[in-house]
């Protein structure tokens, strides 16, 4: 909630300058009601009753950062906003899903924010330039692109994400959700993966041990065969 911090105790502090990422507006039942999981999980009456961001809250130069793709997201902004109005700046970052501050750590790109004007568009233009060396940026887009049966362009996002310097667990994790709601498509996922030698130049046989066993756990018992299919297969050919 540090977002939520930034915005709620702005005129508190004095705020001069803030840039917040994926906010949340509250954890009020009452005033979120459409962010299940936060409000069931956090949500205490005694701290948190009519927590939601008022005018009188903000200060500053304020520009909110978020990914109107992700749906609870972009409601906790429209809700910002319905309540604040163009007290502060609302900036889309498509393809960020929840991790559009990942843009600014991953590019290493903070203090060259700071020295941009206090400028929705310049803020924008920056942001979109600026994603497209995020590791993260390219493994939420890669997800699309498996989701749309864009397999190339599936597969070469993920392995730039993994040569960037991403997280190995994060991303094997985001691939299992896409395979894991794509029915039987797990020979997709093993040609993005590049778990099979004979799939993809270089690839990584760990990964489809443990994409195998991560099937196997959430029941997906004819998917981890097929993966065990294809890399015993893999394996055979390479010898």
């Amino acid at each position: 909630m540090g977002g939520y911090a930034v915005l709620r105790y702005a005129a508190l502090i004095g705020l001069h300058r803030g840039f917040v990422f994926s906010p949340q507006f509250s954890v009020d039942p009452s005033e979120a009601p459409f962010d299940r999981y936060r409000t069931e999980a956090f949500f205490k009456p005694e701290f948190h009753s009519g927590m939601g961001i008022r005018p009188e809250h903000i200060a500053g130069d304020i520009q909110v950062f978020y990914d109107p793709y992700e749906i609870v997201d972009r409601m906790h902004v429209d809700r910002l906003k319905e309540s604040i109005g163009d007290a502060v700046q609302c900036i889309p970052v498509f393809g960020t899903s929840h991790s559009t501050v990942s843009v600014i750590s991953e590019t290493r790109a903070f203090e060259s924010m700071l020295a941009l004007p206090f400028d929705a568009t310049t803020a924008f233009q920056f942001m979109r330039e600026r994603k497209k060396r995020s590791q993260t940026y390219k493994l939420y887009m890669s997800s699309r692109a498996y989701r749309a049966n864009r397999k190339r362009l599936f597969s070469r996002l993920f392995k730039e994400a993994l040569s960037d310097g991403a997280d190995r667990h994060f991303s094997y994790n985001i691939m299992f959700e896409c395979a894991r709601k794509a029915g039987n498509s797990a020979d997709m996922m093993l040609f993005a993966l590049g778990s099979a030698h004979n799939l993809y130049k270089g690839g990584d046989p760990s990964a489809a041990k443990w994409l195998s066993a991560r099937m196997r756990e959430s029941g997906a018992e004819d998917q981890a065969i097929r993966i065990d299919n294809a890399c015993n297969d893999a394996a055979r050919s390479s010898v």
